[in-house]
């Protein structure tokens, strides 16, 4: 196992940590501030996956929040690309690791929120709503940005 993490490349390894900290990590920490007998009484394949359950339907919602992104970045690593296998793998790698940070971020704020005002789990259920609303509503805005950009570029290109 330690041989196979050292032949991880720096990006591999980052990857890996954003996956493990936006898959696994939130869910389990959710069970242990707020069910901790049973988070002690599963054993580790019930635990992982209870904690993906919990955690995977927001990073879904939060990988198509990141692809917003694709156009932009295809456009920067266009050029850095050998090939267009390369250019998706980069894509479909920066991705995912936005998508698990997003959903890192939203689970680690509800959860720091709802144990800073010792809330319950609706609460908690609550604030991950509202997170994701505002990282949904930045998605939009992004893409409508994104969207008006490319439109003024390309009116620009056809006066020119």
């Amino acid at each position: 196992m330690i041989q196979e993490l050292k032949h991880l490349t720096w990006r591999q390894g980052l990857i890996s940590l954003f996956v493990f900290l936006g898959s696994l990590a939130p869910g389990a920490l959710v069970l242990f501030v707020f069910d901790r007998e049973l988070f002690m009484a599963l054993d580790t394949f019930k635990l992982v996956l209870l904690s993906l359950a919990i955690t995977l339907p927001i990073s879904l919602i939060n990988i198509f929040c990141a692809s917003v992104f694709s156009e932009a970045l295809d456009k920067e690593w266009h050029s850095e690309a050998k090939s267009d296998d390369e250019q998706k793998e980069k894509l479909l790698t920066a991705e995912t690791a936005v998508s698990f940070w997003i959903t890192s971020a939203v689970y680690y704020t509800a959860l720091g929120v709802s144990v800073f005002k010792s809330q319950g789990i609706q609460s908690f259920a609550t604030n991950v709503f509202i997170a994701e609303c505002i990282v949904v509503l930045a998605a939009v805005f992004t893409a409508g940005k994104l969207k008006w950009k490319a439109r003024k570029e390309d009116k620009t290109a056809v006066v020119d």
